[in-house]
């Protein structure tokens, strides 16, 4: 075994020699240049090696946890295969490499939509430079028990979990023994989150935490045989992979098209809690009502979601809702959609309107012009219909409001144009620099059910 190391020792030993070489190496000898170059490579080729020899054992890993499920085919060693959610349909899926090769007529046909894949860099979570379709890489296991979940059977269950840089799979042991398990749920990394927490009388940090997603809570508790600094280093790497499937969850989200056309909402109750990594999804308890919004297909049937295609992003299918004011985007496995009977109702203006501005904020697009900017404008007991140009402020328009008017108008009383949807959940002030096309941008394809109002204020003497 001593020979057989031998390689692998040579190439570190030869990084160390060329580093003592240069050291002892004046900067002005004609070989203190090519010494250094030397040593570059040795030291490429010795990461390469590390690098190697660390995929390999990682391999050897997978292979030996999927073996581990007798009575599963659990295949691994494949990050790209995709692991569909309770929710999701069997029907085709489109896969996009980017935004500008969308055709929107093959997305209206197809009944579910993926975001595609990116990679990018984000140094501040610690995410690196890596592609989401790397291979994957096991983190940690564990032994815990449900505390929380949306099956009461489940509850004081005993649960082994298998953490990996892209998914948790949940298992149930057959045998301590030979480390036998039979396979109870997959969740994609990016719908879990850690929480730490002390147990009674403990006084180490991580020596108790819980592990939370859509369809449980597991508490674990950290192995006796770990010393502290491990266990630190284990959930740190843990949650740095969950912030990493944040970034490509944010990353696939913006990509999608501001939403625009006539919605519906359904409440429904959550059955589970969720706990939310960026700012375009919601965090709730559960049993809380949120407000899906939908669209109306196939012979007037409501579907939860805001385009006419099901939107799916890291193996996991995703609704769009609202708690009170604020709105995001939740987890379809936190709902159980397929019981609820009740009928849908219009998305209100307000609501409507929150949607398309928060998409504007997340994708960092601007709303398209609209190519009929006739508007209803009311004021004084009048009605009019103007024709609003694309600079054109409030005051200007309340100017063309009030133009070839037989009275005269007086002196003190000041003029203000509010901004009124027809079902009165929108009712804006605006102020008269504001750019009123702009405005109407925002409105899309609802635009009808908007218009603008006059009022005047008198001014104090």
């Amino acid at each position: 075994m001593g020979l057989l190391i031998c390689p692998i020792q040579r190439v570190p030993r030869y990084v160390l020699l060329l580093k003592e070489c240069i050291k002892h190496t004046d900067e002005n000898h004609q070989d203190f240049a090519v010494l250094n170059l030397a040593l570059a490579e040795v030291q490429k080729i010795a990461t390469d090696i590390n690098e190697n020899i660390r995929r390999v054992e990682n391999e050897l890993q997978l292979i030996s946890i999927g073996k581990s499920f007798t009575q599963d085919d659990v295949n691994l060693l494949n990050s790209n295969r995709q692991f569909a959610s309770r929710k999701a349909k069997s029907s085709s899926r489109l896969f996009l490499k980017e935004r500008d090769k969308i055709d929107s007529k093959k997305l209206k046909k197809t009944a579910s939509f993926c975001v595609p894949e990116f990679c990018g860099t984000n140094e501040d979570v610690g995410i690196g430079s890596e592609n989401l379709s790397d291979t994957r890489k096991y983190i940690w296991e564990v032994a815990t028990s449900v505390v929380e979940a949306d099956d009461a059977k489940e509850l004081g269950d005993s649960r082994h979990l298998f953490i990996f840089n892209d998914l948790v799979l949940v298992a149930q042991t057959l045998s301590n023994t030979k480390k036998q398990y039979k396979l109870r749920r997959k969740i994609p990394l990016c719908q879990v989150w850690i929480e730490e927490k002390r147990l009674d009388g403990a006084d180490t940090l991580c020596s108790g935490l819980s592990v939370g997603s859509p369809f449980a809570m597991y508490k674990a508790v950290a192995s006796d045989s770990e010393s502290e600094p491990i266990k630190l280093r284990t959930v740190e790497n843990v949650q740095k992979a969950i912030r990493k499937q944040k970034y490509f969850l944010e990353k696939a989200f913006k990509i999608l098209p501001i939403p625009d056309g006539n919605f519906y909402t359904q409440n429904f109750s959550t059955v589970s809690n969720y706990q939310s990594g960026t700012e375009i999804e919601l965090t709730f308890r559960k049993n809380t009502q949120i407000a899906i919004v939908g669209v109306v297909r196939d012979a007037g049937k409501w579907h939860p979601s805001i385009y006419d295609y099901s939107v799916e992003a890291l193996g996991c299918t995703w609704y769009f809702g609202f708690i009170s004011g604020r709105c995001g985007f939740v987890p379809a496995d936190c709902f159980d959609v397929d019981t609820k009977p009740a009928e849908s109702e219009t998305l209100s203006m307000g609501r409507f309107l929150t949607m398309r501005r928060k998409f504007s904020e997340w994708t960092k697009r601007s709303f398209p012009p609209l190519s009929d900017r006739l508007v209803k404008v009311i004021g004084d007991g009048v009605q009019k219909v103007i024709n609003v140009s694309e600079v054109a402020d409030a005051a200007r328009v309340i100017r063309q409001f009030f133009r070839r008017r037989s009275t005269i108008l007086p002196e003190d009383v000041q003029w203000f144009l509010r901004e009124v949807s027809d079902d009165k959940t929108v009712n804006v002030l605006l102020s008269a620099e504001v750019v009123i096309a702009k405005r109407m941008n925002a409105w899309g394809k609802c635009q009808k059910r908007m218009h603008f109002e006059v009022e005047e204020k008198v001014m104090a003497c």
